[in-house]
């Protein structure tokens, strides 16, 4: 697929999963992502969980062991761990080792500040598939910055020792107002020994919100060009580029997209997990008017089976009904169309006007 049409399709900001299929080399058709904690050891400027401490009664390794059997037998194939920082829990490696029992596809994502080498190989014994650590700069006064002191040299001792243990490790990246130099980071990648590096637009929730780090236009667009002319030998997926692309985007997706593409996958093909046993469609919609149950309460078949109506029954925004981009985009990212007033509404990052 050329590069604008994967800048384009792979538009939903939330699902992180692109970077495994990239990997693997092979498709994956249905994922759950699990956040274990809230609790983390940093307060990224980034964050749209605004993680920092966990929550009341977050859930146990048992209940683990049972969502994976249900999920399991719903034919999901992806757990997706994350938090906060998955690592604060110590109970870490039991729960990936009950995901790996129940014949499930493990990936995490960390800010890698506890993955010594001791933590790297008992990750390795567990059974865990893939992990993606995250660097927001280069520079580490400006990656320390954004996610706070030590960061940077944490997450590069993280990579070497996962290096040495043969775990399949990726490098996430996120373009702000604070860095935005795409060909920087993949120098810096390619320097690094990691075969695939996945660029992230910030999206306007929560820490990212309150600090006002989103780029501006003309930063995404420089990205996108250098993106374009890249040279190094890295591997790149993406997030959250479709509204900064012109035209030309569409017409070029238009020509991959396959029959049955969604813009957004919540309810459809994955879901999300809180660590205190929530279910919603999405992470980003993370409030009460969008809780599908809970997981102590109801079992996942049931949530799943009867759930996430307001995203499967979703209709396109009447803003949009004349729009000649509406087939790919159809009406953008819920989410962010919730801050527009409304599920009913369109995505807030949209330009589009439909006099």
């Amino acid at each position: 697929m050329k590069v604008i049409a994967a800048l384009y399709l792979s538009e939903c900001p939330a699902v992180p999963t692109s970077h495994i299929k990239a990997l693997e080399g092979r498709e994956f058709d249905k994922s759950v992502t699990i956040y274990v904690t809230h609790g983390c050891n940093f307060r990224c400027k980034t964050c749209y969980l605004s993680a920092g401490d966990p929550l009341k009664n977050e859930l146990s390794v048992e209940n683990y062991e049972k969502i994976f059997r249900e999920i399991r037998d719903l034919g999901f194939q992806i757990v997706y761990i994350l938090g906060g920082e998955p690592l604060i829990r110590k109970d870490i490696f039991e729960i990936i080792k009950r995901a790996k029992e129940n014949s499930l596809y493990v990936s995490m994502s960390s800010n890698g500040y506890f993955i010594n080498m001791d933590n790297a190989e008992r990750l390795k014994d567990s059974g865990l598939d893939q992990i993606q650590i995250s660097l927001d700069s280069a520079d580490e006064r400006i990656n320390d910055i954004i996610r706070g002191p030590g960061s940077y040299r944490g997450a590069i001792k993280a990579i070497e020792n996962l290096k040495r243990t043969g775990i399949k490790t990726s490098l996430a990246f996120t373009i702000t107002s604070l860095y935005s130099n795409v060909s920087e980071m993949m120098k810096f990648a390619n320097s690094l020994g990691i075969k695939l590096l996945n660029i992230s637009v910030v999206q306007p929730f929560g820490r990212a919100l309150e600090n006002r780090v989103l780029p501006s236009i003309e930063q995404v667009t420089k990205a996108i060009n250098d993106i374009k002319n890249s040279e190094y030998d890295v591997r790149l997926t993406f997030n959250g580029f479709r509204f900064y692309l012109d035209q030309e985007g569409y017409k070029e997706a238009r020509v991959y997209a396959r029959s049955d593409y969604v813009t957004c996958p919540a309810g459809v093909n994955r879901f999300v997990i809180d660590s205190n046993g929530d279910v919603y469609g999405c992470e980003l919609l993370m409030f009460d008017e969008f809780k599908e149950g809970n997981i102590r309460e109801r079992g996942i078949s049931e949530i799943w089976r009867n759930g996430f109506l307001i995203f499967r029954e979703r209709r396109l925004p009447k803003e949009c009904q004349e729009c000649p981009y509406k087939d790919l985009c159809q009406g953008g990212c819920p989410a962010r169309a919730y801050l527009n007033g409304g599920l009913d509404r369109r995505d807030i990052l949209c330009k589009q006007v439909i006099q």
